[in-house]
């Protein structure tokens, strides 16, 4: 495991709702942070209401682990272009605003 900070290890997830079939994918890299944890969903205002509901009807995938996760974030973000994709919860060009990260 990469750990930045000492206490800190940086990671990109997916969650699938097996119901619609639509997915997110978003990262972690705050305080404490590390892809084993159980009790961080999502910051996302959309997704994080969802899954706390049915919690069952959703999987959860670290597809990476490392310093560069929010790198590796925008770049998935625009390899699925999640901005347009109908079968994404991400709703904003994320990656835009941040490529010079």
């Amino acid at each position: 495991m990469v750990h930045l900070h000492g206490n800190r290890t940086c990671y990109v997830y997916s969650f699938w709702n097996d119901e619609d079939c639509m997915y997110y994918i978003g990262a972690r890299w705050g305080k404490g942070c590390h892809p084993d944890e159980t009790d961080y969903f999502t910051s996302s205002a959309i997704v994080k209401p969802l899954i706390l509901a049915n919690p069952e009807k959703w999987r959860k995938t670290i597809l990476y682990v490392g310093r560069d996760a929010q790198k590796i974030e925008n770049w998935l973000h625009q390899i699925f272009d999640t901005a347009r994709d109908p079968l994404t919860y991400n709703n904003s060009p994320i990656w835009a605003e941040n490529k010079n990260r």
